[in-house]
């Protein structure tokens, strides 16, 4: 994010926990290491970290040593959920803010409500990823493997104004939209 390699961790008890993905000793990547729920340990040397960002154990050190491993930490960022999204907050140059400032709340989605998420890496441009998403038009055409011209038909959106600009309102999907569909058995339909 930013630039800047992030690790989200949840404990035991889903509680959510965000640093920085770079072991303060030999800059590996917190993620190839082992988490047990507790401490992220790093894969080179097995340093432990705990979910505030410090050092909890060093396993190379003998047990009667006397350096202070809860000096050592790393980086982290405090993280909140809301509405399904995780949000960080990265200080910049004048450093952390007190009281940080509060998660931008969502326009909630229209009723009745169904979520779900799927993720998928376009190459394309913003506007053209988005135009596609909105646009009714397209579907008979760029999705034809799928669709025989004798059940194209018409098909309406409506959309809907919220403050910041609109979104489509819930509808149910065309009778020849097959994975819809089957994101429908599972997920549930209205």
């Amino acid at each position: 994010m930013l630039g800047l390699p992030i690790l989200l961790c949840r404990d035991r008890a889903g509680g959510l926990a965000a640093m920085r993905d770079l072991c303060p000793h030999r800059g590996m990547p917190m993620s190839f290491g082992r988490f047990d729920g507790e401490r992220v340990e790093c894969p080179y040397h097995g340093w432990q970290f705990d979910l505030k960002g410090r050092c909890r154990r060093i396993p190379a050190l003998p047990e009667e040593g006397s350096l202070e491993t809860d000096k050592i930490g790393v980086t982290t960022y405090p993280a909140e959920e809301t509405d399904g999204m995780i949000w960080l907050y990265l200080a910049d140059e004048r450093g952390n803010i007190d009281p940080l400032p509060p998660v931008p709340r969502m326009p909630l989605p229209s009723e009745p409500r169904q979520s779900s998420h799927i993720s998928l890496i376009y190459t394309c441009t913003p506007d053209d990823g988005i135009i596609g998403l909105i646009d009714p038009v397209h579907a008979s055409y760029v999705h034809s493997w799928w669709r025989s011209d004798a059940r194209t038909h018409e098909k309406t959106k409506i959309f809907e104004p919220i403050p910041n600009g609109f979104r489509m309102t819930a509808h149910r999907p065309p009778k020849n939209s097959g994975p819809f569909h089957w994101m429908e058995r599972i997920y549930g339909g209205r």
